[in-house]
């Protein structure tokens, strides 16, 4: 205790920086402990306002990368034990790539230091506008890293009833706002200042009560059963030749007490053989599946020629109909699908033997699964977490379909959080969302973004339900980001003039 007391006050708070960066994902799942949403950003926004330009800088380095340490460490898990990678090369991977993206942070508080410095500006303007417009960046800068934007720790919360209509980014928007009016109301004395925050926070969750209870979508038919096969077999052996056999026969086993169910979802590579190698045991499932009236979707590794040169795809089909329908993915990651400049990083792809490693990305436009005149819209593992990509793909799909392998992330707070983003995008387009994975968590999401049926991490078993297909659009499918894209131009406008 005496040597924090020696401590300069800069270094308290660079410390306090790192800290409330290590706490933030505690907000999200699996932990959900949402008041830190709105207690960090706060906290983060009362050392900004101490500092100058150089030192918010390096304290949003700090805040950076305990965020991203604690919330996104499992890439190591990935690299390291799935990837094959020395632990100390994927350590030095993990800590770089941390950095890097930290920087983001850096940048964001160095720009907040140039706008005006009055705290209700600060709080309701320009702190939640710059959070935004850096949460929209990580989205796509080299290729996207769409992971723990603040508006997914409200997913289950009356700030999350926004999502329909302004996205996840729009629901980030509220939890600063609502952030903002904490740290308004303690340090801007002023009757008219800490009248406005109260009302800032009453509206809120007025409003936000009053959309939890809203629906924005309709049935489109009659329910369905599905079932949801989670086979748990180990990554370490999945991709072995002699493993084959046994995986293959696992997932036959499996289904066999689920024929009833109209559609049968295998997780992602639950395959782990392009259909030339095992051609006849997919010709038994389909036989099994057509005398049933079922259908398969599962997951499996797609070669195709094109231009005279065989390409390999992380692919997705429907067994059981007379013309299989076939998805491939379009949003590749780096590094773990294919290798970005090639001729700089080729020896990692030669060095470290990452199964599926080298695909080729699928079409961007690509038509929906039709089963029983029911459109799925179908998604491979991380192609879920990119907001405006599932906006332009659902098209006018009934319910969505994600197959993963979360074994990858181990027994990290990955999977949890993969599963916390697919509730947002189920919320936000007001659809039934099918998860299926290798190894938990597997899962059955209502419009409301609610889970309301799941199976344990690191089991093997079968989810089935009933689920109902909707049609209708939320206002976010049918305006897109557009309302909140001008909502953020006018807080940049207001920010010069408050």
């Amino acid at each position: 205790m005496h040597f924090f007391k020696n401590l300069s006050i800069q270094t308290k708070l660079n410390l306090a920086s790192l800290i409330l960066g290590a706490l933030l994902p505690l907000a999200f799942a699996p932990v959900h402990l949402y008041f830190l949403a709105f207690a960090v950003p706060a906290l983060l926004l009362w050392i900004w306002r101490q500092e100058n330009k150089k030192q918010v800088f390096f304290n949003g380095w700090l805040f950076g990368f305990g965020f991203f340490f604690v919330g996104i460490s499992w890439i190591y898990v990935s690299l390291h034990t799935y990837g094959n990678v020395p632990f100390i090369v994927a350590g030095l991977l993990t800590v770089l790539f941390i950095a890097l993206l930290s920087l983001l942070f850096a940048v964001q508080g160095f720009i907040f230091k140039f706008f005006p410095e009055k705290i209700i500006s600060q709080a309701f303007l320009s702190f939640p506008f710059l959070w935004i417009l850096f949460e929209w960046i990580r989205s796509w800068l080299f290729t996207g890293l769409p992971w723990l934007f603040l508006g997914y720790s409200q997913t289950t919360t009356i700030v999350g009833a926004f999502a329909p209509i302004f996205g996840v980014y729009g629901v980030s928007l509220f939890v600063l706002w609502l952030s903002g009016a904490i740290i308004t109301f303690f340090l801007d004395k002023r009757f008219k200042s800490r009248f406005f925050s109260i009302g800032m926070i009453i509206f809120i969750l007025v409003v936000g009560g009053i959309l939890y209870t809203g629906i924005w979508t309709k049935p489109a038919g009659k329910s369905i059963k599905v079932s949801l096969i989670q086979g748990d077999i180990p990554l370490s052996v999945k991709w072995q030749p002699e493993q084959l056999t046994k995986t293959l026969t696992e997932y036959y086993n499996l289904t066999q007490q689920h024929w009833t169910s109209a559609m049968i979802i295998w997780p992602e590579a639950a395959i782990p053989a392009p259909s030339q190698m095992v051609f006849s045991y997919l010709d038994a499932i389909k036989y099994l599946a057509e005398k049933n009236h079922s259908v398969i979707i599962t997951g499996i590794p797609v070669v195709k020629t094109l231009n005279g040169k065989l390409n390999d795809y992380n692919g997705l089909v429907t067994i059981g109909e007379k013309n299989p329908q076939v998805y491939l993915k379009r949003h590749l990651v780096p590094f773990g699908e294919y290798m970005p400049l090639r001729p700089i990083f080729g020896w990692f792809l030669k060095d470290f033997q990452i199964p599926l490693g080298d695909q080729t990305p699928g079409d961007d436009h690509q038509a929906p699964f039709i089963v029983n005149h029911i459109q799925f819209a179908p998604f491979i593992c991380y192609e879920i977490a990119y907001p405006n990509e599932v906006l332009n793909h659902l098209q006018n799909a009934n319910m969505m379909v994600v197959v993963t392998d979360d074994a990858w992330f181990g027994h990290s707070l990955a999977s949890s959080q993969h599963l916390q983003i697919a509730q947002m995008r189920a919320l936000e387009t007001g659809r039934y969302l099918l998860f299926a994975t290798n190894s938990g968590i597997t899962a059955i999401i209502n419009p409301k973004g609610e889970i309301i049926k799941q199976l344990p991490a690191n089991t093997i078993g079968v989810l089935t339900a009933s689920v109902i297909p909707v049609e209708g659009n939320t206002p976010l499918m049918r305006w897109h980001y557009y309302p909140l894209e001008i909502l953020l131009l006018i807080l940049v406008l207001l920010t010069f003039w408050v």
